[in-house]
C-alpha cells in the first residue's frame, strides 16, 4: 500500500509538471497580433495641401496631437499665381474697381486652427470639425489685397498607406478684405479713395496629403 501511494504521488507530480509546460500562457503583448502596420498612434502630421495650387498658393502645414480628441494645426503659404478664375476672381466680381488688369507679383499667408475629432485617436483616420483663422496677402503692380478669414470646417482623413494620409475638407465663413493702392494710381478707384474695405463670403475645399510620425 505504501509503495502504491508513493508511485501514484510520483505519477501525479510528473503529470502536473508536464501539463504546466504544455498549457499556453497568456501573451501580454496582444497588440502585436492586432497591428496591421498603420500608424494609428501618431503624435504629429506633416502635410501639403495640393488643392492650394488652384487658389494660387503652395500651402504646407503641421498638425500636433493634444490628446485623443483634439489637435492644433499651423500652416504657411507662398503665393505662386493669382489663382484660377473660378476660385478667386468670381468672389471678387463686386470689387472690380480697376479700369486696367493688374499684374500679379507675389504673396504669402498663414493659418492656425483647432480641431475636434469625432472619436478617439486624434489626427489619424477619422472625421473632424475645425475652427480656423487664415491670413492671405496678394501683391499686384497696381494694388495690394489683404484678407482675414474666419471659418468652420468639416473634414475627414483616410490612411492610404501605413503612414500616409489623404485628407478632404470643406469650409465656409467670413472674409474681411482690404485693397490698398499706392499714391501714383489713386485715380484708378471709382470712388477716388486709396483704400477699399469690405466683407464677403468665404468658402473653400481642400485636398491634402499627410505624413504621420510618432516621437
Amino acid at each position: 500500500m505504501k509503495k502504491t501511494t508513493i508511485l501514484v504521488g510520483i505519477m501525479l507530480c510528473v503529470y502536473i509538471s508536464y501539463a504546466q509546460k504544455k498549457v499556453p500562457q497568456p501573451d501580454d503583448n496582444i497588440k502585436k497580433y492586432l497591428d496591421d502596420g498603420r500608424l494609428m498612434d501618431a503624435t504629429g502630421n506633416l502635410k501639403i495641401y495640393v488643392s492650394s495650387f488652384a487658389y494660387g498658393f503652395l500651402e504646407a502645414g503641421y498638425e500636433q496631437k493634444i490628446n485623443d480628441k483634439f489637435s492644433v494645426e499651423a500652416t504657411g503659404a507662398l503665393a505662386l499665381s493669382p489663382g484660377a478664375t473660378m476660385f478667386v476672381e468670381v468672389r471678387d466680381a463686386e470689387i472690380n474697381f480697376l479700369d486696367v488688369a493688374p499684374e500679379f507679383q507675389s504673396g504669402s499667408g498663414f493659418s492656425v486652427s483647432g480641431r475636434a475629432y469625432k472619436s478617439m485617436g486624434a489626427i489619424t483616420d477619422m472625421q473632424y470639425r475645425a475652427f480656423t483663422y487664415s491670413n492671405r496677402i496678394r501683391k499686384y503692380d497696381l494694388y495690394e489685397k489683404r484678407t482675414h478669414n474666419l471659418y468652420l470646417t468639416t473634414g475627414a482623413k483616410k490612411l492610404i498607406k501605413p503612414a500616409i494620409s489623404l485628407e478632404f475638407s470643406a469650409s465656409v465663413g467670413a472674409s474681411l478684405y482690404k485693397y490698398d493702392l499706392p499714391n501714383p494710381v489713386i485715380g484708378l478707384l471709382y470712388n477716388d479713395e486709396q483704400t477699399q474695405r469690405g466683407t464677403s463670403l468665404y468658402y473653400a475645399v481642400k485636398l491634402g496629403l499627410g505624413y504621420y510620425f510618432k516621437y
